[in-house]
């Protein structure tokens, strides 16, 4: 998510007097990646280190260590896309993480007051980018820097791609020269920035590709195209919004917690099948809520409650089996699902399966849709009425305001474990 601008300010401000916490055992990681006989390898003091990543916005919110959640998954690297902070990279070292620290660049779209052709914007960009670096590079979690989330493909002008890749190239060799201990990387949408980071950013150390559903041609992509470095897969996550079918409110149709999980596996098995380039890569996501199309899309947490694809991310990076699995979704039924007259009820239905037969306890509610599905806004929820009449079964009142709104089901079993889906209703 976009760096928050009043946040940054105000680090902008305390940077140049605020040290990090004294620790006189506590030395930088020295890393950086080598090529070998058996191909590329990531090192952390010498030592070989592949990434079992998890994407991670957040330390500590709302009561809940999430960074307690992504080491128990077996995790030992965290990505954070922006803020970060000592007291985050503390939390992290605290539970045995190296982190992954982001900036976050912006994609200049048509209505931006920015642009990377801007020589002002650039050069106050790069004190920040440089002020940053100085301000966390002695810290003993930092594993590399992040510099980018997919800014070459949202920009929607090509001379803005081809202004940003200059000064990506300016500032991948400034953090170099500040901070010669962690490798840059730039984080690319599939392999679409890719071409633009092989032409204009010869000095970048690793390439990241953001997957969803499957890595396999992310990761070769650079030696197919003679881009000798190696690659992290920076995200891989279920399929988006974007590659699944319509609903009958012509909604894309979000899977059920099970298909999600196994696209891990998938993704994970393909990285597997490249070890002479990729070097690791972060399961996406976990933390606080992100309402893209849909509030639960891609966490594989909701709060401290674990879902299906938690499991499956802690068994690839462990080989452990989860001691008590979620409950397992069938279906989920709602009707009417549209033509609904505001403040009206709809019946609700669920078929639902636990592997240990624990008893269940079902939460419903209803929040917005997001408008953009590559921005996380703040979910909306709506209260109302809820009757039930069995297990998995209730009526659910919908909103007084006209529109389309996901109505969801939460399962839980009592032993920390939670399984969601959700469906939309169209209220006329």
């Amino acid at each position: 998510m976009p760096l928050s601008r009043v946040l940054l300010s105000i680090f902008l401000a305390l940077v140049s007097i605020t040290p990090l916490p004294a620790d006189e055992t506590a030395r930088p990681a020295k890393v950086r990646v080598v090529k070998d006989r058996s191909g590329w390898v990531l090192k952390v003091n010498d030592k070989p280190f592949y990434i079992k990543g998890i994407a991670c916005n957040e330390g500590l919110l709302d009561g809940v260590d999430y960074l307690k959640l992504v080491a128990a998954a077996g995790a030992n690297t965290v990505r954070i896309y922006g803020d970060a902070a000592p007291e985050y990279l503390d939390l992290a070292r605290q539970h045995g993480l190296m982190v992954n620290v982001g900036f976050w660049t912006n994609a200049i779209r048509l209505h931006s007051k920015e642009s990377y052709r801007n020589p002002l914007h650039t050069l106050e960009l790069k004190k920040k980018i440089l002020a940053y670096v100085r301000w966390l590079k002695d810290h003993p979690a930092v594993l590399a820097w992040t510099l980018g989330n997919e800014t070459f493909i949202f920009s929607d002008a090509e001379e803005e791609r081809r202004a940003y890749g200059r000064f990506l190239e300016d500032i991948v060799k400034a953090v170099h020269q500040e901070d010669p201990n962690h490798p840059v990387i730039y984080a690319s949408s599939y392999t679409r920035c890719l071409p633009y980071l092989k032409k204009f950013v010869p000095s970048i150390d690793i390439i990241g590709v953001n997957v969803t559903g499957g890595a396999g041609p992310a990761i070769s992509w650079a030696e197919r195209n003679d881009f000798d470095r190696p690659v992290i897969v920076t995200e891989f996550a279920p399929l988006g919004s974007w590659e699944t079918r319509q609903d009958a409110n012509q909604m894309p149709y979000d899977p059920f917690d099970q298909f999600k999980a196994d696209t891990y596996l998938s993704s994970w098995r393909q990285m597997q099948a490249n070890p002479r380039s990729c070097i690791g890569g972060f399961a996406f996501v976990m933390g606080g809520f992100r309402n893209q199309d849909s509030l639960t899309w891609y966490n594989m947490n909701y709060g401290e409650l674990r879902r299906a694809g938690y499991w499956m991310v802690r068994e690839l990076y462990t080989g452990r089996k989860p001691e008590n699995r979620p409950p397992k979704i069938v279906d989920f039924f709602v009707d009417p699902k549209s033509g609904l007259k505001p403040g009206s009820w709809t019946s609700v239905r669920v078929r639902v399966s636990d592997p240990e037969s624990d008893p269940l306890t079902y939460d419903y509610f209803l929040t917005n849709i997001a408008k953009d599905p590559l921005i996380v806004e703040k979910a909306a929820f709506f209260p109302g009425g809820v009757r039930s009449s069995e297990p998995g079964a209730a009526e659910v009142q919908v909103p007084q305001e006209q529109g389309t709104y996901r109505i969801y089901v939460g399962i839980k079993d009592g032993k920390g474990n939670i399984a969601i889906a959700d469906r939309t209703v169209r209220v006329d």
